[in-house]
């Protein structure tokens, strides 16, 4: 199987116990595409979810992400591979697209520092995004 590499949450508690690990790569189900993700954001969601120790299934925090399509299922048709998508929590996507509100990036990591990110977070600075880019910044 391929592999990806994933940030993964590995104890309740702290941005310490987040690492970064070689995982098998998803395969895009039925009705579901694949994103090679190129950024993906951490915001207070996360923090939050992180200290009241709601760990997502797949232990992969970031629920704000932006890519292309690599792959896509059976019965998708609104995309195809190399389309350069974004995705948000459902909520805010809505309160964007109707221009109620605007992103705003605050600060920038690369992947090897999404505990650095996350501990940002945790000490209530971030009053915007905080991107964690998966590919180095240039």
């Amino acid at each position: 199987m391929e592999k990806m590499k994933a940030v993964l949450y590995d104890k309740k508690g702290s941005p310490e116990k987040l690492s970064l690990c070689e995982i098998d790569k998803p395969v895009a189900a039925d009705n579901e595409v694949l994103i090679r993700v190129h950024a993906v954001s951490l915001n207070a969601a996360d923090y939050r979810s992180m200290k009241m120790g709601i760990i997502p299934k797949k232990r992969i925090f970031g629920a704000d992400v932006a890519g292309t399509i690599e792959a896509v299922g059976k019965g998708t048709s609104e995309f195809k591979p190399g389309d350069k998508v974004m995705g948000d929590l459902e909520f805010l996507a809505g309160l964007l697209q109707n221009g109620a509100i605007k992103p705003v990036i605050e600060r920038r990591y690369t992947l090897d520092k999404a505990a650095e990110a996350m501990n940002y977070l945790s000490q209530g600075h971030s009053s915007g995004k905080v991107i964690i880019n998966v590919n180095p910044i240039s």
